[in-house]
């Protein structure tokens, strides 16, 4: 199971916090306490951190939030990684998870980038992405729904579409931009 797909109390318990005093919002009484957050993923040892509000619990929900993003983006799971991308890819089967279904029908994914369980959603279509050489189509079709619904899951997050990007130039692959 990818890391961005347990349960948020379950992540938790893998991730480190820290506050600090950082400039930003909040005028005068802004350096007065430490309301920046900085979590860590310990595992994989990715790290996010939010100063953008007054409030510490506010900072460190969105701290949460930004961080399960980025382990969805910058993390690929033990299936994805053994997989061989020259094997031929009507060979390949992804194995969908319960969450995929739920959130998929009639070649359609349903997700807003808000929802909670958004990084887990994104950490499997980039994993089915991954497993198949990047290549877009086949992981289309492996996860049951269109292209362009895949891409628009992925842009959703500019982050996850420049690691996409990324990741299919290093396989000579070209860009993809939604539209």
């Amino acid at each position: 199971m990818h890391p961005a797909q347990l349960p948020v109390d379950e992540f938790l318990t893998k991730c480190e916090f820290r506050t600090q005093r950082r400039s930003g919002p909040g005028g005068q009484h802004r350096n007065k306490v430490e309301t920046a957050v900085f979590a860590t993923h310990m595992p994989t040892g990715i790290v996010a951190h939010s100063t953008k509000e007054r409030s510490q619990g506010k900072n460190r929900s969105i701290a949460i939030d930004r961080l399960r993003v980025k382990v969805a983006i910058e993390h690929r799971s033990a299936a994805a990684r053994s997989s061989d991308p020259s094997s031929n890819d009507d060979e390949k089967k992804f194995q969908t998870s319960e969450l995929w279904r739920n959130r998929s029908r009639g070649k359609r994914v349903t997700i807003s980038r808000n929802h909670e369980q958004y990084a887990a959603v994104l950490a499997e279509a980039l994993d089915c992405v991954a497993f198949f050489g990047w290549n877009d189509v086949a992981a289309a079709d492996a996860l049951e729904i269109t292209r362009s619904q895949l891409l628009k899951l992925i842009s959703m997050e500019p982050d996850a579409l420049a690691e996409f990007n990324r990741q299919r130039q290093q396989c000579g692959l070209p860009r993809l931009q939604p539209k």
